[in-house]
């Protein structure tokens, strides 16, 4: 009897194993019949799928890709895709599924394997992301997130991730084309809807905040997040009224929520409602005195009502904390709160020996510009008042600057 023909009893002894579930003798036989002919296709290929059965994935990839070399098949690169991820050897099984696509075009099972395949890669890649994050390796992060979307478009969390690392390294335009054509394939997607508008509301397009932001309550009613920074674009655009409403529904669904009740003050307070306005600074003062800004709006708020005396308190205290701060670490966002701090006490000497000396050390910023533009504009200087808001336009009070230049011009 011929090697061949004793491999194929083996072979044949193997498969009537295999459909009876004993894998074990399956794979013995299997064995026994690739010692006298070491060529078989399908041996090879029954072997690799008895491992598959007894959990030996690797064993099973070893003798799926020996199959591969002697006769590429459909089904071949369809298994073999499968137990790489099996291994979680994600990269492989993409790279198998595709070389198999290309060759096998409109088979159904490469086809419904490719789907799985793509998103297992994609999530991979994604929870690879998410690790550098929690290291803040952002450059790795954005590299591991644009591979995932490239091969799994549209992957709802990576997405998001991805968009906010753009806006987090200044790359809005990319943040904003991502998002634009996620919300083309997932248009109820309430989050997406209202992280567009937060862009919107960086590059001070209000009109098209307000839309995503509407859009995305439309779709998740109860979302305080969109109606407070609903209420924020109202009130950039003056609608005061309106961004009370918008605050006032935030603060409704979530009261326990500092920075929603910081902003239900502030448009309060814009809205000219200074005792509701000064009652709200006053209850997230006493939740969290060490609120970024807090002791400044309640000492603004104090002043709007006419009561100097507290608000000349809560300035000492804090100026005081924030010139020591400012000794130990010179922070441009405490220089920023010493200028803000010493101008809302109208100490517009030390605001302009602050700023002087910021712009001789070479620590010059256009928000530094707005302040002084406000000194020289409650001393009656407006020529110079003017020249300073003219450069504080690239900053964040850029919106409050032109409206000062156009108040100084219109006068």
């Amino acid at each position: 009897m011929g090697r061949i023909k004793i491999a194929s009893l083996y072979h044949n002894r193997g498969v009537d194993f295999f459909n009876k579930g004993d894998y074990k003798k399956a794979e013995q036989n299997f064995v026994l019949a690739l010692k006298f002919y070491s060529r078989s296709f399908q041996t090879h290929y029954e072997l690799a799928k008895t491992y598959s059965m007894l959990g030996s994935h690797q064993l099973a990839i070893d003798e799926f890709r020996m199959a591969l070399k002697i006769n590429p098949r459909p089904e071949v690169f369809t298994n073999l895709a499968l137990e790489y991820l099996m291994v979680r050897n994600f990269k492989s099984a993409f790279d198998v599924i595709k070389k198999g696509r290309q060759m096998y075009p409109q088979d159904k099972g490469i086809s419904s394997a490719t789907t799985m395949v793509r998103f297992s890669y994609a999530l991979y890649l994604s929870h690879q992301a998410e690790k550098a994050l929690k290291d803040k390796d952002y450059k790795k992060a954005i590299d591991y997130y644009e591979q995932a979307l490239k091969i799994f478009p549209h992957l709802p969390n990576s997405t998001i991730n991805l968009v906010s690392l753009y806006r987090l390294i200044g790359k809005s335009d990319e943040a904003q084309k991502l998002l634009n054509d996620y919300i083309t394939s997932n248009p109820r997607d309430f989050l997406a809807h209202k992280i567009l508008g937060d862009i919107y509301l960086e590059l001070s397009h209000y009109t098209q905040a307000i839309e995503e932001y509407k859009v995305s309550i439309k779709y998740k009613p109860d979302y305080a997040p969109a109606y407070n920074q609903l209420a924020l674009a109202y009130d950039y655009l003056g609608f005061y009224a309106s961004a009370l409403d918008a605050v006032k529904k935030a603060h409704a669904l979530q009261p326990e929520n500092n920075y929603i009740l910081y902003n239900l003050g502030k448009i309060y307070r814009d809205n000219r409602m200074f005792q509701q306005a000064l009652e709200a600074f006053s209850t997230l003062y006493r939740r969290n005195p060490d609120f970024p800004f807090i002791q400044e709006a309640l000492a603004e708020v104090y002043i709007l009502i006419g009561d100097k005396n507290k608000a000349g308190k809560v300035l000492s205290q804090e100026i005081d904390t924030t010139y020591k701060e400012y000794r130990l670490k010179k922070d441009r966002n405490l220089l920023l709160k010493l200028v803000y701090l010493n101008f809302l006490k109208k100490d517009y000497a030390e605001v302009k020996r602050l700023i002087n000396q910021a712009v001789s050390e070479g620590r010059d910023f256009p928000e530094l510009h707005y302040f002084a533009g406000r000194v020289w504009e409650d001393e009656g200087q407006l020529l110079k008042a003017v020249q300073e808001f003219e450069k504080a336009i690239s900053g964040k009070y850029h919106r409050q600057a032109q409206e000062k230049i156009y108040q100084i011009i219109s006068y």
